[in-house]
């Protein structure tokens, strides 16, 4: 091959019909040798699920004479890694006055297991479980100092402070926002930052996952659903990740920061606003069947029930899932022995979303693990921020996350730790 004659690289993805161009600047392409072309892509990471296509053109060989291009298709992979499960950060909780669910801040009304109006088991009762919340930052780099960057010390990962579009301590100016398609090469010019030292000093920014990407949102705060003072004027938007929905791969999945955390998937061609990370979560999806009618997520270290309710918590999980409103939700839960334990509770947000496996559908968890799971909407005991009337439910068919009124019946699967 003719060395001397750099060939050019397109990246494509895949959406179900045509293929779409990903910006793929700032990728290094070179020959080894006159047989081997070495490409690193600029991305990172290849979006996760991802029908991609490369295709190498300008190849000559060695007496100039052009050569077809070079083409190559495949799936990008799922990083396979799941993020420790921390508190949802709500502190109010709610009752009802016989007409309506009322916010009460402070907690300050008398709570019992099984009380319709007065239920306890809502996420504010288990402050700091399973995991307390806990960032570090805006820290600015020693040497590269209008670099800020905050540490999620749970995680281990390294976010970019401010969106894209905002710089400083406080992220002054304005939010960029980019296709899914721009947005997967939208974090990798910070590596190239600081003349190769990359942003805050790291070489390793990337769009994150939506494992990643899941494990911000805070659900006691809206308008953004994030603490401020870690990371201060985020737009109160929708934010991509970088994995494709493979329920229809047109569309990959987002966090949306500007009421109470809520995730869905959406038209790749959306323009969404973007925070770039670094490095990697610290654990392996791994679960863990007790034979005794419960399960062990060995990554997050929660105990979740195998079976949903209304079902025998036998080994197939054998009978009819039954559906309860938000208070008999709870009471079902906090009254549950299994396993050998009696201190169940209905899930928070944050422990039911870490159970969502997004390279599933239909159900979105391990069906080994957790057999006849009704596709619908299950339960959480963290109310909305969109108002006192409401809790969050997540999609066991989908994966969605939204909030309904919580005197709508949701199917309910319990969890301890």
């Amino acid at each position: 091959m003719d060395t001397s004659v750099t060939p050019t690289l397109l990246a494509e993805a895949y959406d179900g019909a045509t293929y779409n161009t990903i910006p793929s600047a700032g990728s290094q392409i070179s020959w080894s040798d006159d047989r081997t072309l070495l490409i690193t892509i600029s991305w990172g990471r290849f979006p996760e699920q991802t029908d991609l296509r490369f295709t190498v053109s300008g190849l000559l060989d060695s007496s100039g004479t052009p050569v077809a291009d070079a083409i190559d298709n495949f799936t990008g992979p799922a990083a396979n890694r799941v993020s420790p499960v921390v508190e949802a950060g709500q502190m109010a909780c709610s009752y009802f006055d016989g007409a309506a669910w009322v916010a009460d801040g402070a907690c300050a009304q008398v709570y019992t297991v099984g009380d319709a109006n007065y239920p306890f088991g809502q996420d504010s009762h288990y402050t700091n479980v399973p995991v307390a919340r806990s960032y570090s930052g805006p820290t600015a780099h020693a040497v590269f100092t209008t670099d800020y960057t905050t540490t999620d010390n749970v995680t281990g990962l390294v976010w970019k402070t401010c969106n894209e579009g905002k710089t400083g301590a406080a992220c002054a100016g304005v939010a960029t926002t980019y296709t899914w398609y721009d947005s997967i090469n939208a974090c990798s010019g910070l590596n190239a930052a600081n003349a190769g030292s990359g942003y805050a000093g790291r070489t390793d920014w990337r769009l994150p996952t939506i494992q990643e990407l899941k494990s911000l949102p805070h659900y006691g705060v809206a308008a953004p659903s994030i603490e401020a003072a870690y990371f201060p004027a985020t737009q109160s938007a929708n934010h991509w990740t970088a994995t494709t929905n493979v329920a229809n791969i047109a569309n990959a999945w987002f966090v949306s920061f500007s009421t109470g955390g809520f995730i869905d998937a959406t038209a790749k061609t959306s323009a969404m606003a973007v925070r770039c990370v670094s490095g990697n979560l610290p654990n392996t999806r791994s679960l863990t069947d007790n034979g005794n009618g419960t399960i062990t997520d060995s990554a997050t270290g929660l105990i979740w029930q195998k079976c949903s309710m209304g079902q025998a918590n036998d080994a197939t999980c054998s009978g009819a899932v039954t559906t309860a409103a938000w208070a008999a939700a709870m009471s079902y839960c906090e009254n549950l022995t299994l396993g050998g334990r009696s201190d169940w509770r209905l899930p928070s947000a944050t422990e039911l979303r870490g159970l969502v496996d997004e390279t599933r559908f239909n159900p979105v968890v391990n069906p080994v693990f957790f057999p006849s799971t009704a596709v619908s909407y299950y339960n959480t005991a963290t109310s909305s921020t969109t108002g006192p009337t409401s809790m969050v439910y997540i999609s066991m068919g989908s994966g969605r996350m939204n909030a309904q009124n919580k005197n709508s019946p949701y199917a309910v699967r319990c969890v301890t730790n």
